[in-house]
């Protein structure tokens, strides 16, 4: 089981008004320093405040494209407004909304909630193409849940995989691509803060490889990869029920929050192309 995406609660960033700022003739030179509150997959929401409006941006700092949803909520003088929705690709700075005007004491309160999913959203996943078991070739582990299993596998994950493998096993490339992303820096057993690696295939999905070891990447954003390079050791961080490799191929969907869709895949296996089964031990082949 685990948190997809990539979902913050409610932040809570308190803006100063025109009124208050005290200097109502400087309106393009910033009055405080900007602001910054940053998240993972290289996310930040920067918040740049003049004398007579603050600007909310959304700044990217990773290597693929990303798809943000930004939901905010003042409070104060303006009602909650809709998400608002980017597509980003690499390294890009997008403007989300600009807001004006006081509250009676001076000052006004902003709340948002963000969601993000790597890729992108119109990418079609290649059916022909047959997955390597991410490990190494001669080895065998088993699937402790497979697809559409009643412990986590369900809604948007109902595609997922995982094997059961012990933490500091090799794990490898199911197929090839770029990194996207890489997080191994957490420690934590909490939802959503699991070490993980995101490849980026050539049709535009993403697989994605979670759970993994503290200092386990073995491959850096930007590099390509091979079916059946090494990527990773295993581990047990984020939501899990002990240590195990979680894996699927997704791309981001507007269905909802923390919106994304998985998609059913084949394994090389020694008897074939097969869709693997939950309980059923899998040697990849040499």
């Amino acid at each position: 089981m685990r948190f997809i995406g990539y979902g913050i609660g409610l932040a809570l960033l308190s803006v100063m008004s025109a009124s208050a700022a005290g200097d109502a003739g400087r309106t393009e030179m910033q009055a405080w320093p900007p602001q910054y509150d940053c998240f993972g997959l290289q996310i930040c929401v920067e918040t740049l405040r003049y004398a007579d409006r603050t600007e909310i941006w959304l700044k990217y700092s990773g290597d693929g494209p990303i798809t943000v949803s930004f939901q905010p909520q003042a409070i104060g003088e303006r009602e909650a407004v809709g998400p608002i929705d980017r597509r980003l690709l690499q390294a890009e700075r997008a403007h989300l909304m600009t807001l004006t005007g006081q509250s009676a004491r001076g000052y006004w309160q902003l709340r948002w909630r963000i969601w993000a999913h790597p890729g992108i959203q119109t990418a079609v996943h290649d059916d022909s193409v047959v997955y390597e078991l991410p490990y190494a070739a001669g080895t065998r582990h088993t699937v402790s849940q497979g697809f559409e299993g009643i412990h986590g596998h369900t809604g948007p994950d109902r595609y997922a995989i995982d094997f059961d493998m012990p933490e500091g096993t090799t794990i490898h490339a199911a197929r090839g691509g770029w990194v996207h992303s890489v997080r191994d820096d957490s420690l934590s057993r909490r939802a959503g803060q699991e070490n993980y690696v995101y490849i980026q295939h050539d049709d535009g999905t993403m697989g994605q490889y979670l759970h993994l070891l503290r200092d386990g990447a073995l491959v850096e954003v930007g590099q390509p990869v091979r079916a059946g390079d090494p990527i990773a050791v295993s581990g047990n961080t984020g939501r899990s029920t002990g240590p195990h490799l979680h894996f699927h191929v997704s791309t981001p969907d507007d269905s909802g929050e923390n919106a994304f869709k998985t998609f059913p895949i084949r394994f090389r296996t020694p008897s074939g192309p097969a869709t693997l089964r939950e309980g059923v031990s899998y040697t990849r082949p040499e």
